[in-house]
């Protein structure tokens, strides 16, 4: 990270037309600025009502009005960076944000790196690492649970988790190393009690690895195919799902040449959709190729939904596009039941992508299943780092209670569970070169975090 010291200033909301955008002003000039150049509609002032947003105009230096906004100061430490900070709520115009740092600069402010801010706050011990590792996390949340996962994280519940584990860990250590180099006091132990405590220690590491292995289901999203054969509706049913129309829709077979993408929230998780090529013997030249690129997009997809056309019934046509997919559909649908009357075999599901009949329970159970993907309601690692040092963790135990079971004595035991709290501790407070790992970590904020 750059320079501790000085004025920062940088806008905090995403740059680009809107309503409202705040710069954000971190600094022993922050009040100075306020000062200068906000003048309160009322008496009082945003540093006589600090933490209190107060409506009045942005001047300029030379005094002219730029904008009817509000203002807001937050005195160090208690502040998001432990400073002095302020913040301009602005109307959206880039005009008058970039007015705005201007003065900021003049008065001798520098502009903010990414994650600066975030930064400052955890130099002053505003935040720990998990913590900031959260706030990107957070930040970076394309879904509910996502979201609700940082947030508990944030909010000190993976500290408390590990700590727990940790301490838990130490505790049994310390057992075991005084029954190898205080064998008279310590005496030989109670190997039931001893085996018991691991495995409660184990049971927790292990819900926790699983927690980090689905952390990447978890921001990314599970992926679907749609697959079938030519006009069995699977664009229809990519849009129906999406509710916007992103896919080119006609009457004629074999329009979809390419592989589209979309993420869509489904039950608070993402859900990633793949509108893939139809799949049937014999097609021309492009046509054969799009197929090819579908197939691939199936084969890596974490499930396949085959959609056949439902008016036609399952016929030959939707028999052989299923044997060329290369991994068997999880899901089969048929569509278009607007235009018949009849039922579906068992286990098909019954839709019409242009009505939306059938829909509702498609989309409930594609959330059933996104659910299977991730532990449910779990505080669990918001980051890769976190999800390593959870896998260091379990594997140690497990490799703990392996020798345990197996007498090679508490000796041979107390190694493995040495790294297991070493891991722990890892995932608290990062490894031997912290600098490198919090340059990381903050150069992944967006400017103005």
């Amino acid at each position: 990270m750059v320079d501790p010291g000085g004025t920062l200033a940088a806008e905090a909301t995403p740059p680009g037309r809107g309503g409202l955008r705040v710069v954000r002003v971190s600094g022993p000039l922050a009040g100075p600025i306020l000062d200068r150049h906000f003048r309160p509609a009322g008496k009082p002032s945003p540093r006589d009502l600090p933490r209190r947003l107060c409506a009045g105009d942005v001047l300029l230096a030379d005094g002219r009005l730029l904008d009817r906004a509000l203002a807001v100061f937050f005195p160090g430490p208690r502040s998001f960076t432990g400073e002095d900070t302020a913040e301009f709520h602005l109307h959206g115009s880039s005009g008058v944000v970039e007015a705005v740092l201007s003065f900021c600069l003049e008065a001798g402010c520098r502009r903010a790196a990414p994650g600066e801010f975030s930064w400052r706050a955890f130099l002053h011990g505003k935040m720990g690492l998990l913590e900031a590792e959260a706030l990107e996390g957070l930040a970076a949340s394309s879904s509910r649970e996502a979201a609700l996962r940082a947030a508990a994280v944030l909010g000190g519940a993976l500290r408390q988790r590990l700590e727990s584990l940790r301490e838990g860990i130490l505790d049994l250590e310390a057992r075991w190393e005084a029954q190898v180099d205080f064998p008279e006091d310590a005496g030989e132990g109670a190997p039931e009690e001893e085996a018991a405590a691991l495995e409660r220690l184990l049971a927790e590491a292990q819900a926790l690895d699983r927690s980090g292995q689905a952390l990447s289901r978890l921001r990314e999203g599970s992926t679907v195919a749609l697959a079938g054969p030519p006009n069995s509706g699977k664009s229809s049913l990519f849009n129906a799902l999406l509710q916007r129309e992103r896919a080119l829709v006609t009457p004629h077979p074999g329009t979809t040449r390419d592989v589209l993408e979309e993420t869509l929230e489904v039950d608070g998780l993402p859900l990633v959709l793949r509108d893939t090529a139809g799949l049937r013997e014999g097609p021309e030249e492009v046509e054969a190729l799009g197929m090819e690129v579908g197939l691939r997009a199936a084969a890596s997809a974490d499930a396949v939904l085959f959609l056949y056309d439902g008016a036609r019934g399952w016929d030959g046509e939707a028999h052989r596009a299923l044997a060329l997919l290369p991994v068997p559909p999880r899901w089969i649908a048929a569509n278009k039941c607007d235009l018949f009357p009849t039922p579906v075999p068992p286990g098909h599901f019954r839709l019409s992508a242009r009505t939306g009949e059938g829909l509702p329970a498609l989309v409930e159970e594609l959330g059933r299943w996104l659910r299977e993907q991730v532990p449910p309601s779990e505080v669990g690692p918001v980051s890769l780092r976190q999800a390593e040092a959870a896998g260091r963790l379990r594997r140690a135990l497990e490799e703990a209670r392996q020798d345990f079971a197996a007498g090679a004595g508490v000796e041979v035991a107390a190694d493995a569970l040495r790294r297991a709290r070493r891991a722990a501790e890892e995932a608290l407070h990062g490894e031997d070169s912290p600098d490198a790992l919090y340059e990381r970590i903050f150069s992944r904020f967006c400017i103005g975090k």
